[in-house]
């Protein structure tokens, strides 16, 4: 089971709700720079934090799990959806979660 700090977390960075110093900066927060600690060279914003980042795309990708897992996942949805939209299915979570643990 995902500790529930972590499910919070999980859905505050999908819903961009993290405190990210532009998100803070949104909500009139006063900040004397808005840059990413770690580059320091774009704005700190959520896709750029956990996504775009130079220092954090090394990480992301240099497992190999984690790559097939992100690409199963996305190709799930992106059937699901198709069968959806062209075939007239009902969407199935358990189905996609079938073919994404391939």
């Amino acid at each position: 089971k995902i500790p529930s700090k972590i499910s919070v977390f999980a859905w505050r960075l999908i819903e961009d709700r993290l405190p990210t110093r532009m998100n803070l900066h949104r909500r009139q927060v006063q900040l004397q720079d808005l840059r990413c600690p770690f580059c320091r060279e774009a704005v700190e914003e959520t896709s750029h934090l956990f996504f775009h980042c130079v220092f954090i795309q090394p990480i992301l990708w240099e497992s190999m799990s984690w790559r097939y897992w992100w690409m199963a996942v996305t190709w799930a949805i992106w059937k699901s959806r198709n069968r959806v939209m062209f075939s007239n299915a009902e969407f199935d979570a358990n189905r996609l979660f079938d073919e994404a643990v391939f």
